[in-house]
């Protein structure tokens, strides 16, 4: 932009600002480097929070526990055995690791999708693949339809959970699909 063009812009539209020395833009301008340190610093710390925040879901998701484990019970002892062994220092940044009930349902949720997104994407690049349906019902006596794929995969086959219906949806699905 020309000086002209900055100068007639800079006096209509930021007229508050006309009068300041320039020292006062200098120390704007390195506040805003010093912000952009900090935010890149907290960007990579807040990695390392996101991944134990995930290994701590899975561990929840593998146990078959429920979401609100992480607030009560495991993040205070991680909290105690942090300052034991750790120091005061570390219990600060444990206490960083997000585990509400809401986040950890949200995780597994994303986990999930995931890992379907994978299962799909091993039979969109396999030669092969082989798809079972099975049904069975849950502990509350509900029915579902399991449907398992098999792909060849890595030289040799592998077996996974595709999806999980209710029964009632198969069978408005099918319907609608015969129609």
């Amino acid at each position: 932009m020309k000086p002209s063009k900055l100068e007639r812009h800079f006096q209509s539209k930021h007229k508050n600002l006309a009068n300041k020395p320039i020292e006062y833009f200098e120390r704007m301008r390195d506040d805003m480097r010093k912000q952009v340190i900090t935010m890149k610093k907290m960007t990579i710390e807040d990695k390392s929070l996101l991944k134990a925040s995930y290994l701590v879901v899975l561990q929840i998701a593998k146990n078959k526990k429920p979401y609100t484990i992480g607030e009560d019970p495991i993040k205070p002892c991680m909290l105690q055995a942090g300052e034991v062994v750790l120091g005061k220092q570390a219990v600060k940044k444990l206490k960083e690791i997000p585990m509400s009930a809401n986040t950890i349902k949200r995780r597994i949720e994303e986990m999930a999708d995931d890992i379907e997104n994978q299962v799909i994407t091993m039979m969109k690049n396999s030669p092969f693949y082989s798809i079972q349906l099975h049904e069975s019902t849950d502990v509350s006596n509900k029915v579902l339809l399991l449907c398992f794929v098999r792909v060849e995969y890595g030289g040799g086959l592998q077996e996974e959970l595709l999806c999980s219906l209710k029964i009632l949806i198969c069978c408005i699905l099918i319907l609608i699909w015969k129609h």
